[in-house]
């Protein structure tokens, strides 16, 4: 899936990876997402997006994984 940082600069959740805008890809694993939630710094989505994540949209990419 990928995150995107809108030119509003809002943040949606793409599951087709086709919105245009500044994206950061995670699987659909929830391991994969939860880890990325507890990375900061370089390699972090909030870095990758340049701004931060808000817990609502974290809720909203949990709620995609495949709880594996």
């Amino acid at each position: 899936m990928a995150i995107t940082r809108l030119k509003n600069g809002s943040i949606a959740v793409d599951k087709e990876q086709k919105s245009a805008g500044r994206n950061v890809y995670l699987c659909y694993k929830r391991v994969c997402v939860e880890k990325a939630q507890r990375r900061k710094g370089k390699n972090g989505l909030q870095h990758g997006l340049k701004m931060p994540i808000a817990q609502e949209i974290w809720d909203t990419i949990k709620k995609m994984t495949n709880n594996q």
